[in-house]
């Protein structure tokens, strides 16, 4: 009723005013008009040439007049061509209402020189009837209100949006749940559900549109409302992760490790700026620096392959969308694999521990798994086989046997692929097993244990054929070159 009330009660001052400074009536409705179109395309513009300069002095002058913005200001550094449109969008109501104002007054002032010019010198004799000054004022009335509504609308849609992640941006719950609650109740009232029925929906889309142009060159386009709810559960995922270490992972970190992949998965705007951060982040990490006062991520230095690996991984991988998404997903299997199974908690705890948690039944299986249902992440078994084996002993002696036995192992294996296309995986790891220990034997070398032997050979069937179908073209040479990544050879 309060909204309903104002509007009211203000389109009745338009419509008093029309009636009594009539000579102004005809130039008072065209300049309200005039600035409402003007200011909207001004804004247009805005969002289509604003850069990250641009941006950060209109977020800094938004600052100046109060508005709570120091987030985006704290956090400019960031800010990709993705982003930049984001928070354009983000920020063109307010552009749009400073923009209206600023014009209205500029055609107020004319309408002063005019309506003094007019009185002296000239003393018009038509002049508009009742009914007519009653209509142009209730026009520009409403026209003033749709415009005032514009911004309200747009920003209190976005409360109710977010509201269920403000209480993670602020530590004034109290004011927060006062916030919300009225957010709430003003963007299901009466007056905002007509104004968005009469034509606000469209205006307040295309003040906030975006276009995103993806890595893969596809234009996509989306708006503010439809995204802000993942960005701000993104950035309140991020943050959370980033105050705990990895190792220190619980439950509340891998929920949010998980919303993250769901989060990105669902958002064309959220996987284009993940993508624009990481690949900068990796690139520092991988050169041993520092992105923006965030380090690499660190767990125990005996695990330091799998984490450059990963690294690496998605340092390249968020040079495409699609792949990103994908990557992002598998990492995300791996560290929730990783805590469910303990390796995690064992990190901190002695070596023991880690290795006997490492050679739980399943633990290396579902991890190499996991990493071979992804074409890309795939690469990265031979590291985790490594890791594995390489935990529980110092050498396989492998990389120490002769050239002869070497290559006799390196045969032994591959027709072992041969001989056994078409078992089961089971029934292939098994006879895979039992030809590593045979072959390193006949040449005289110590036979493997069951942990190791379980991982070489789910790795090697894993990473070639998964067993299944026996590719055409595996070589020896493909087997050796695996087993160097290994074993060092």
């Amino acid at each position: 009723m309060i909204f309903l009330s104002i509007i009211v009660a203000y389109v009745a001052v338009c419509i008093l005013w029309s009636v009594i400074f009539k000579s102004t009536l005809y130039i008072r409705f065209v300049s309200v008009i005039a600035s409402a179109v003007l200011a909207f395309v001004a804004t247009i513009v805005f969002k289509s040439v604003a850069d990250a300069d641009t941006l950060t002095e209109v977020i800094t002058l938004m600052k100046n007049v109060g508005l709570p913005v120091d987030i985006l200001i704290e956090n400019s550094y960031i800010y990709g061509d993705v982003l930049v449109k984001f928070l354009a969008s983000l920020v063109a109501p307010v552009i749009f209402i400073a923009l209206f104002i600023t014009f209205d007054i500029l055609f107020f002032l004319i309408r002063v020189v005019i309506f003094v010019f007019k009185a002296i010198i000239f003393k018009p004799k038509n002049k508009p009837g009742i009914a007519k000054r009653v209509a142009f004022g209730a026009v520009q009335g409403l026209v003033t209100v749709f415009c005032f509504l514009l911004p309200v609308t747009i920003y209190i849609g976005i409360v109710s949006d977010i509201s269920d992640e403000i209480p993670e941006l602020t530590s004034s719950q109290e004011n927060v749940r006062i916030i919300t609650t009225a957010a709430e109740k003003a963007n299901n009232s009466l007056v905002l559900k007509s104004y968005r029925t009469l034509g606000g929906n469209l205006a307040c889309n295309a003040l906030t549109s975006i276009k995103v142009t993806t890595s893969n060159n596809t234009v996509l386009k989306t708006t503010v409302n439809k995204e802000i709810g993942a960005m701000t559960e993104f950035y309140v995922d991020i943050t959370k992760l980033g105050k705990t270490p990895v190792a220190n992972y619980g439950d509340a970190e891998i929920n949010a490790l998980s919303e993250i992949g769901l989060t990105v998965k669902d958002s064309e705007v959220i996987t284009e700026i993940a993508c624009h951060i990481l690949h900068e982040a990796t690139d520092a990490w991988i050169n041993n620096e520092t992105f923006y006062g965030i380090s690499k991520p660190e767990l125990d230095p005996k695990l330091d392959p799998l984490v450059n690996a990963l690294i690496e991984l998605l340092n390249a991988s968020s040079e495409n969308s699609e792949n990103f998404k994908e990557d992002l997903t598998t990492l995300t299997e791996v560290i929730e694999h990783l805590y469910k199974t303990g390796v995690l908690t064992a990190v901190s705890s002695e070596t023991d521990e880690l290795i006997a948690t490492l050679q739980k039944d399943g633990v290396m299986s579902e991890l190499i798994s996991i990493v071979n249902s992804n074409s890309r992440t795939k690469k990265i078994i031979p590291v985790v086989t490594n890791l594995g084996m390489t935990l529980v002993a110092d050498s396989l002696g492998i990389p120490n046997i002769d050239d002869e036995a070497y290559n006799d192992f390196v045969s032994a294996i591959k027709d072992d692929f041969v001989l056994n296309s078409g078992k089961t995986k089971e029934e292939r790891i098994e006879s895979m097993s039992d030809t590593i220990n045979r072959t390193l034997s006949d040449n005289g070398y110590e036979q493997l244990g069951d942990f190791e032997l379980n991982i070489i050979s789910e790795s090697i069937i894993t990473y070639f054929d998964n067993g299944g179908v026996l590719p055409d073209n595996l070589t020896e040479e493909d087997i050796a070159a695996f087993l160097g990544l290994v074993c060092g050879n």
